[in-house]
This record gives structure tokens, C-alpha cells and sequence, in this order.
């Protein structure tokens, strides 16, 4: 899905815990933050730039729309 300038999203931030198998390890409760696009990338395809409502420090993300689970919940005009 291409996201817009204006879409509020979600993504996860980090996990609370974890479980391992073998030599895999994969998390397991997510934590997510919530934010509204400001920029999409004309030269990366997911490259993203959003506020953040509720990270602590650093307003301003930057996001992989591939690697950092990117949910659009709710569509800028």
C-alpha cells in the first residue's frame, strides 16, 4: 500500500518479550507508536518521514514501511 502525506499510521517501536527457538529468536508482544506522515520519499519505495505522538525524545521518525511494520490506520485527505 502506498502511504500519503496526512495518513495516521502505527508501527512497532520495540517488544516487551521475546521467546527462542533453537537459534532463532522472535518477539512476541509488540509496542506500538502511532504517528501522521509529514514526507514519503520520492527515491525509496516505503521510505517515510511521520511525527510521532507518543515517543519519547525525537518527534520525528523515519520509517521502512517494509521492515518497520507500517499500518495505516486511518487515511489523510
Amino acid at each position: 500500500m502506498a502511504h500519503k502525506v496526512g495518513d495516521l499510521i502505527k508501527w512497532v517501536a520495540y517488544h516487551d518479550a521475546f521467546e527462542a527457538s533453537g537459534d532463532v529468536v522472535t518477539g512476541i508482544s509488540p509496542v506500538y507508536s502511532r504517528g501522521i506522515v509529514l514526507e514519503v520519499s520520492n527515491v525509496k519505495e516505503g521510505a517515510l518521514v511521520a511525527h510521532c505522538f507518543d515517543c519519547k525524545g525525537s518527534t520525528l521518525v523515519i520509517l521502512d514501511a517494509v521492515h518497520d511494520s507500517v499500518v495505516v490506520l486511518s487515511e489523510g485527505k
